[in-house]
């Protein structure tokens, strides 16, 4: 459909047509036809409001910005313009912005269940953890197949030191319990030949296959597979299309671009490619395909790397480990059975500052420094921080990461309720990789957050130098910094208490000398370590594969078991 000029005002079911042809494919046209529309009727609302959505999509996100903008100045009674524009605000960062643009859709339209998710996204983003979860329910109530809404709340639950371990356990199987039983009649028998030394089709669903730190995990996995046994392939659900994408993109044998298949065309594209073992890399994060695993169209189905917790899919029957991730009993909080390899996590370490040295030698006093999400910064962690700081009066605290006045004035008005004068904050926003990387060059140590500590941060943090104390409990999704500290020989830095987590801040306090000396060479350790390789997680898992296989075969169920190095 192309527009030509003197073409009527649009209604709604031109922008629908027009959306249509877009889905189709035909995205430079119905560019190009939203951009007539807003020529010829600058004031009709419903041609910018098309352009915003397409330009969006096509990553042109400025001239998306700009068009949602002048669409909720047009359409000031709708909804969708409203929430168009708060996700606009949202991926600029512009989080206050966002929410009240968010706040105009729900009060034109309180059950928009997607404006509902939408304001709970941005307050998790600012931290208001309690006010997001009461939103993610209201949207799974009024829409109760809204299944990235359930995510999205199963996600927040992890950041809470609130919430057991198994009451996370219990609702990530309410998951399985609202959306899994209509699925079932999708479940049919597999025809794959029960080959145990066949070359195996592996196949990987993410949506964060682009500049993200998955695709920092997974890279050099890829890299370091045997091709001879195992054919990769790729299905990426991310509508982000980036230079990391396309180098991931070579990495595999196939690639779908799953943002074009509803989750029903995923499982069977996934059933016509032949897959025997389907790897799901994102669990209940952004853009997750759960759906389509939970229709079972591979005959093994394993979670690993993107998520910490259970998908609590009954289609889902493996999860990838490690003893350094998963000690002894926290299987438990898994429906997957649980394969531990030797290592189960490596990173892919781009260009990045030569280390500096240790800047408490030149300051005389600590640096600690925090680049968490804000999500992952509540009470619990504030009173660690808070006690830190206490302890130790000269030292300072820079906090990266947190967009926007007010998420900012929060943690300072948190800390300051604990004690701590403002003064002795430093606030950074979220900036590009090189720029935070250098960040490091200020900072002594991080501190964790608890109970959802780091992951990227901390090993981006170790390859310039700069170790984490971190705190572990009883929840799996806490031993995530400890895993990787664990691997690297670093388990001094681990406490299982906060009174422990304090005497491991002040220890190294009290001895800059070895903790300059420890900064000295950490990037060596790193590259020295043999359980950090890609090759050593790679095989690893590629023999986690074939054992998985060869009880497929032999028509054995699913069991947990360990590959030994």
């Amino acid at each position: 459909m192309t527009l030509v000029e003197g073409a009527a005002v649009p209604d709604a079911r031109t922008i629908d047509r027009l959306l249509e042809r877009y889905e189709e494919g035909h995205h430079a046209e119905v560019h190009a036809a939203a951009l007539s529309l807003t020529r010829q009727h600058p004031g009709d609302g419903f041609g910018w409001k098309l352009l915003g959505v397409v330009a969006q999509r096509l990553g042109r996100h400025a001239e998306s910005l700009a068009a949602r903008q002048r669409a909720a100045q047009l359409l000031p009674g709708d909804a969708e313009a409203h929430n168009n524009l708060g996700n606009a605000l949202s991926a600029a960062g512009r989080l206050d912005e966002a929410e009240a643009a968010l706040r105009s859709a729900i009060a034109l339209r309180p059950d928009f269940a997607e404006s509902l998710n939408n304001l709970a996204l941005v307050l998790q983003q600012l931290g208001r953890l309690a006010e997001a979860e009461v939103l993610f329910q209201r949207a799974v109530q009024n829409k109760p197949d809204f299944a990235q809404a359930h995510s999205n709340r199963l996600f927040l639950l992890s950041h809470s030191a609130e919430v057991s371990p198994a009451d996370v356990l219990a609702a990530h199987i309410g998951f399985e319990t609202q959306h899994g039983p209509p699925l079932r009649a999708s479940w049919r028998t597999h025809g794959n030949p029960r080959d145990p030394h066949k070359r195996l089709r592996i196949g990987f669903v993410s949506g964060d296959l682009r500049q993200h730190a998955v695709a920092h995990f997974i890279a050099p996995i890829w890299r370091a597979l045997d091709r001879r046994t195992l054919a990769l392939f790729a299905y990426s659900s991310s509508p982000r299309v980036d230079e990391v994408t396309r180098e991931l993109r070579g990495l595999v044998d196939g690639w779908v671009d799953a943002t074009t298949l509803d989750d029903a065309a995923l499982a069977e594209q996934v059933r016509a490619d032949g897959i025997d073992i389907l790897v799901d890399l994102s669990g209940h994060t952004r853009h997750n395909r759960l759906l389509a695993f939970a229709r079972k169209p591979a005959p093994l189905q394993v979670t690993a790397i993107g998520y910490p917790h259970t998908t609590g899919l009954a289609a889902m029957d493996y999860r990838i480990s490690d003893a350094f991730r998963m000690p002894p009993g926290l299987e438990a909080q898994y429906t997957e059975k649980v394969v531990r390899i030797p290592c189960s996590g490596t990173f892919g370490h781009g260009p990045a500052p030569e280390v500096q040295p240790l800047p408490a030698l030149r300051t005389g006093a600590l640096t600690f420094g925090s680049f968490q999400r804000p999500a992952k910064i509540n009470a619990a962690t504030l009173d660690l921080w808070a006690q830190a700081l206490l302890a130790l009066p000269d030292a300072r605290l820079r906090i990266g990461a947190i967009a926007g006045a007010a998420a900012q004035y929060r943690v300072q008005q948190a800390l300051a309720a604990r004690g701590v004068l403002p003064a002795r904050l430093t606030f950074l926003p979220p900036m590009p990789l090189p720029d935070y990387l250098a960040q490091h060059h200020h900072v002594d140590l991080l501190l964790d957050t608890f109970p959802y500590p780091g992951g990227t941060t901390v090993h981006h943090a170790l390859w310039m130098g700069v170790p984490t104390v971190t705190r572990v409990g009883e929840s799996v999704v806490s031993w995530q910094s400890a895993a990787t500290l664990r691997r690297l020989g670093l388990g001094d830095w681990v406490a299982h208490d906060d009174a422990e987590w304090l005497a491991i801040v002040q220890r190294w306090a009290d001895d800059l000398p070895a903790l300059a000396s420890l900064r000295a060479g950490l990037r060596e350790r790193i590259q020295q370590n043999v359980l950090l390789r890609p090759e050593t997680v790679a095989h690893g898992m590629q023999a986690a594969f074939r054992a998985m296989w060869q009880r497929w075969c032999d028509g054995l169920p699913v069991a947990s078991f360990e590959v030994t190095p």
